[in-house]
């Protein structure tokens, strides 16, 4: 198959939007290797032929596996916590902002893949960093800004915006991500919405401007 990496396409190569199916394609088939075999079987052949494309393909695009992985982190983290970036975060009422990044948040740090990459990076201590820069390292600043932000208009009593945000990811998840890791079910809805009022309500007694 012929696949060209972005900003080489010539007379007859594939539009944008093919070339970005493509791409997605080889995420998907690097994601379902990750959760179903785990990271000792993650390797550029593996995801080559899952894709039903070459190896050279997979290189084009992503250097190499490291490469790869670090697009499969930045890719779920992208998708799955865009309040994050949102419009969400204008609003002018804390209680709703926190409640809906948390309700979409949980599920993304509990989902399969999310699970898989953790795993991955504990099995081999290389990948933490690339795990963090891709995920929490992302998240935590954007959601402290947003914090900065209603503390500045008043609507919260807050010195450190940093360290809010990492309270707050202390109160929505507890120790669920470590028990979920070691076999525990993932939260269902109910629960997670429940756990996403309890954290933002807790969050605000202790930093609320009421």
């Amino acid at each position: 198959m012929d696949d060209d990496p972005p900003g080489q396409r010539r007379r007859g190569r594939p539009r944008q939007d093919e070339l970005a199916a493509r791409r997605s394609a080889m995420l998907d088939a690097a994601a379902a290797i990750l959760v179903e075999n785990g990271y000792q079987d993650f390797t550029v052949s593996a995801v080559a032929a899952r894709a039903g494309t070459s190896k050279s393909t997979v290189y084009s695009w992503f250097d190499n596996r490291d490469g790869l992985l670090r697009a499969v982190i930045e890719r779920n983290y992208d998708n799955g916590v865009s309040p994050l970036h949102a419009d969400l975060l204008d609003e002018a009422d804390p209680r709703t902002v926190l409640i809906a990044v948390a309700e979409q948040l949980v599920p993304v740090l509990q989902s399969e893949l999310s699970l898989a990459l953790s795993r991955a990076a504990m099995s081999d201590p290389t990948l933490r960093p690339t795990l963090l820069a891709g995920g929490g390292d992302r998240g935590r600043p954007a959601l402290a800004a947003y914090m900065a932000r209603a503390a500045a208009a008043g609507h919260l009593n807050l010195d450190d915006p940093l360290v809010g945000a990492k309270i707050f990811y202390g109160l929505l998840m507890q120790d669920d991500q470590i028990r979920t890791l070691l076999g525990d079910s993932p939260m269902d809805r109910e629960t997670v919405a429940a756990r996403a009022r309890f954290a933002t309500d807790a969050f605000l007694k202790l930093y609320g401007s009421d």
